[in-house]
């Protein structure tokens, strides 16, 4: 759960399940898992080899439903004084989340604002600190990447324009579910335009990809195929807004 209980105790979440309890500020909001801001069928990041109708499953189908991507909502966070305080990420997989183990696993939760940028908050298995001692580590971040005309006049390419680190207490993982908080005392260099109130996020999307997938192929004619492995990937998104603090406390 939430390493900072002070401002959990100020959290009121704008949706039907939220509760508080002994300081803490319910990380499942289950009730809006029902009718997610991005949803995807299970099943589908199960597929090693599939080429027309020759399937060749996973080779660990219970480690691949962690990276199977089922569900991403959102919560506006109020106080008790009804200022809106930030938004809340949930990305629901299929099945548990394996532990930390490997370097490369991520999970992330992206969406469009106006302008040539968008933001992505995302947890990273990595090794990548200063001290190595501890092994391989689940850290969040935030970043924005945007598009800008490429090389080839009529073409664009993509970059990061920034990546910040997120606190630990921005972010739990617990059973097949991960939650960022994102409220502007958690993320580092004021970097909380996105989560302003009145701020659509014209698009989202979300991906996950196991850290020991080596290869990812797909092609067609005369036969469609696609090969990924041996670790499980999956991603899916909309176009459908969401408007920051929109719905007010208390609100849809």
């Amino acid at each position: 759960m939430w390493a900072n209980p002070t401002v959990m105790r100020k959290l009121l979440a704008a949706t039907f399940m939220t509760a508080l309890i002994a300081g803490f500020t319910s990380a499942g909001a289950l009730a809006d898992s029902v009718n997610p801001h991005v949803s995807d069928e299970c099943g589908d990041a199960d597929v090693m080899v599939q080429a027309d109708d020759v399937v060749v499953g996973t080779q660990d189908p219970e480690r691949a439903a962690g990276y199977d991507l089922k569900a991403t909502w959102f919560e506006d966070l109020y106080g008790e004084d009804n200022q809106h305080l930030g938004v809340r990420v949930h990305l629901q997989m299929c099945g548990a989340i394996p532990a930390p183990a490997l370097t490369g696993s991520i999970w992330s939760v992206s969406m469009d604002i106006e302008g040539p940028c968008g933001r992505s908050v995302y947890v990273h298995d990595w090794d990548h600190d200063e001290d190595p001692t501890p092994g391989v580590q689940r850290k969040a971040f935030v970043n924005s990447t945007c598009n800008r005309p490429g090389i080839i006049p009529g073409t664009s390419e993509g970059y990061f324009e920034w990546t910040e680190a997120l606190p630990d207490a921005s972010f739990s993982v617990v059973g097949d579910t991960i939650t960022w908080t994102l409220t502007p005392d958690l993320i580092p260099g004021g970097r909380t335009d996105f989560v302003l109130p009145g701020t659509t996020w014209l698009s989202q999307g979300a991906y996950a990809r196991d850290g020991r997938q080596v290869t990812v192929a797909s092609g067609g004619s005369p036969v469609e195929y696609h090969a990924s492995g041996p670790g499980a990937w999956d991603f899916a998104g909309t176009s459908t807004d969401f408007v920051v603090g929109q719905g007010g406390p208390g609100g849809d």
